[in-house]
């Protein structure tokens, strides 16, 4: 079950890396807004045949629980998706990413209060370290009260601080949703109610581009493979984990992202933000003991 818990996490991390970098090109090429909806529409795609193969409604528990999942999820992921992508428009990849290092951190409160999840000490130092090293990589190495107050006035990093202040809900959301569904079949009707939330937020605020889509289509499905991909691993780790420790695991896609983004992007300040993003990995491993 441990190994099961860290290949599916990893599995998560390396898409999560891959749409991380094409994420940010999709975002200029088009808007937030857009990329986000299909980003989720089409993940929805890829992912119905394999609902559908292994149950589809079947595997489905109409309850509260069930209702209260989807419902929060569908609001809370939609934002999120159009904050972040937003984010990653306006400011470095390899800024971006380190700073969703905190996300574990931000998740433990919300997990001790909807899922009966226990934390070991082993696994608690992994997500402080996880944060730690998001700290590090928002400094750049400069440690004066000046360079934070400059990094926070940075849009992107403003957007970041307003998802963390609400994504540490998503994962205990996710897993009670994979509790009353399956690890294939949850990622499925999330993304699709998700997706129609950002086309009718689309619809309102931007108005819907045809030739927009059409021009970028091939960025777009590149971001929603790699989405899909992030779906699966995490979902499947979810049912076997407790959901703070999961994402801490996810978090090993920041170092890559990081050195991907510098070489892709020619991002400055690469060498602080790699050794945060060292934290985050040891960060991780120590998780791994804790599983």
């Amino acid at each position: 079950m441990i190994s099961l818990t860290v290949l599916f996490g990893l599995f998560a991390a390396l898409s999560k890396t891959g749409k991380s970098v094409v994420v940010k090109t999709a975002a200029q090429a088009t808007n937030e807004y857009l990329t986000t909806a299909t980003m989720r529409i089409i993940t929805t795609i890829i992912l119905l045949p394999l609902a559908v193969y292994f149950g589809g409604p079947n595997y489905i528990d109409f309850n509260t629980q069930f209702w209260i999942a989807v419902t929060a999820n569908t609001i809370l992921l939609g934002t999120i998706g159009i904050l972040i992508t937003k984010a990653y428009k306006l400011s470095d990849v390899s800024l971006i990413s380190p700073l969703l290092g905190f996300t574990p951190i931000v998740t433990i409160l919300p997990t001790v209060l909807l899922v009966d999840d226990e934390f070991t000490t082993l696994g608690i130092i992994g997500v402080l370290l996880t944060s730690i090293g998001g700290f590090i990589a928002l400094s750049d190495g400069n440690f004066q009260k000046s360079q934070f107050k400059n990094a926070i006035n940075d849009k992107g990093v403003y957007l970041i601080g307003i998802v963390l202040l609400i994504v540490g809900f998503i994962p205990p959301f996710d897993k009670i949703g994979v509790q009353q569904t399956s690890p294939i079949v949850w990622p499925t009707v999330i993304n699709l109610t998700s997706g129609i939330f950002v086309l009718i937020a689309l619809s309102y605020f931007q108005g819907y581009n045809k030739g927009t889509l059409k021009k970028n289509w091939k960025v777009l499905l590149l971001v929603s493979i790699f989405h899909a991909g992030i779906w699966y691993g995490q979902a499947a780790a979810y049912e076997l984990a407790n959901p703070a420790y999961v994402v801490s695991i996810k978090r090993v896609s920041i170092i890559f992202t990081v050195l991907i983004g510098n070489q892709i992007y020619n991002e400055e300040n690469l060498k602080w933000r790699l050794i945060g993003s060292s934290l985050i990995v040891i960060g991780v491993l120590l998780l791994t003991t804790a599983l």
